[in-house]
C-alpha cells in the first residue's frame, strides 16, 4: 500500500508504514508517543518550534498526521502478513500455544521444586496438548517453528539459514524440503569452520 500525502507544504511517501521524508530519508515505527512524553532532551532542543502538529515517532518529532497513517498502514500490512500465514501455516497458533503451556508448566514446575514449603501437594496445573500429536498433526507449522529458532540463533549463518526457510514456508514452498535446505546449509558451515 502506498500512498503520497501532501502535507504542511512537503510531498511525503508512505509505504506499508514506512514514510520517506523530502529529504529522502526513510523512517518507520509502530508507536506515536504525544509530545509532553518524549526525551527531555529533545523537547528542550526544540523549545522554540511550536510542536503543536507533532508527535515523537521513531525518534524524532514527526507531523501527528504522517505518523498516524504510517502507523495505521504498519498494522494493515502486520495483520495481512499474520492472515497470510494463518492461511499457509495451518495450526501455527495451536502449536505455539502449546509450546507455551509447557514452558509455563516447566516454569512452575522448576518453581514448585525450588519452594522448600511445597513438598509437591501444590503441582502446576498439567499441560493441556499433546505436542507430538500437534506436530505430527501440523507438520508445516511445526517445521516453520523450527525454521523460527533457528532463525532466532545469535550465529549469523544459522539464522540466515533460518530466515531463508521461513521465507520459503511463508511463500508455499515444501516445508520438509525448506527444512532439509536449511539443516544442510547449517551444516555445510559448521563442516567448513571445522576445516
Amino acid at each position: 500500500m502506498k500512498q503520497e500525502i501532501a502535507s504542511h507544504g512537503k510531498t511525503y511517501l508512505i509505504e506499508d508504514g514506512i514514510i520517506t521524508l523530502p529529504s529522502g530519508k526513510r523512517i518507520s515505527g509502530t508507536q506515536i508517543i504525544e509530545v509532553k512524553d518524549a526525551p527531555k532532551a529533545a523537547r528542550e532542543a526544540c523549545k522554540s518550534i511550536d510542536l503543536s502538529d507533532f508527535v515523537w515517532f521513531c525518534a524524532g518529532f514527526t507531523y501527528r498526521d504522517i505518523a498516524e497513517i504510517a502507523v495505521a498502514q504498519s498494522r494493515q500490512v502486520a495483520k495481512d502478513h499474520a492472515d497470510n500465514l494463518a492461511a499457509r501455516v495451518p495450526g501455527l497458533d495451536l502449536l505455539r500455544a502449546a509450546l507455551a503451556d509447557e514452558d509455563r508448566y516447566a516454569r512452575q514446575f522448576n518453581r514448585m521444586m525450588e519452594d522448600e514449603s511445597n513438598d509437591g501437594a501444590r503441582p502446576p496445573k498439567p499441560v493441556k496438548a499433546n505436542l507430538d500429536n500437534l506436530r505430527e498433526q501440523y507438520p508445516i507449522a511445526a517445521a516453520y517453528i523450527h525454521a523460527e529458532s533457528y532463525s532466532l540463533a545469535s550465529n549469523y549463518a544459522k539464522s540466515s539459514a533460518g530466515s531463508k526457510a521461513i521465507k520459503a514456508i511463508e511463500a508455499g514452498q515444501d516445508a520438509i524440503a525448506a527444512i532439509a535446505t536449511m539443516e544442510k546449509e547449517w551444516s555445510d558451515y559448521c563442516m567448513q569452520v571445522v576445516d
